[in-house]
């Protein structure tokens, strides 16, 4: 039986890409990439052809809003405000359920030598 097993192929697999990825520089991990462009070129032209004819036929284009900058920014303002109140209103809600049902919970620790009561 063989000496390698699978987790030391793994390690040096995992090694290995760790190495490729943050230590040795892009220049030299580019050239063991395949270049497989080239093989999807003659699918991928008709298809972005097609795709942009189905996008004039069928997408309208995005209406401008009729509002000016100013009346946008301050819209966005007050929902981020109303959504920063709502935030803190549920946090509020949390903490304040979090106390009352931490009012059950033991005061005193449990003592290692106590016996359970027992009916004999």
């Amino acid at each position: 039986m063989s000496g390698i097993k699978f987790n030391h192929v793994f390690a040096a697999l995992l090694v290995l890409s760790a190495l490729s990825a943050f230590v040795i520089p892009q220049r030299y991990t580019a050239r063991a990439q395949p270049q497989v462009q080239s093989l999807f070129q003659p699918v991928a032209r008709p298809v972005r052809s097609v795709a942009g004819w189905i996008n004039e036929r069928l997408i309208k284009p995005p209406e401008r809003d009729a509002r000016d900058k100013q009346t946008i920014i301050d819209e966005n303002e007050q929902a981020r405000l109303d959504g920063l109140r709502a935030s803190l209103a549920a946090l509020a809600l949390i903490s304040l359920l979090s106390l009352f049902l931490s009012a059950h919970l033991p005061t005193r620790q449990p003592t290692a030598g106590a016996q359970p009561d027992s009916k004999t």
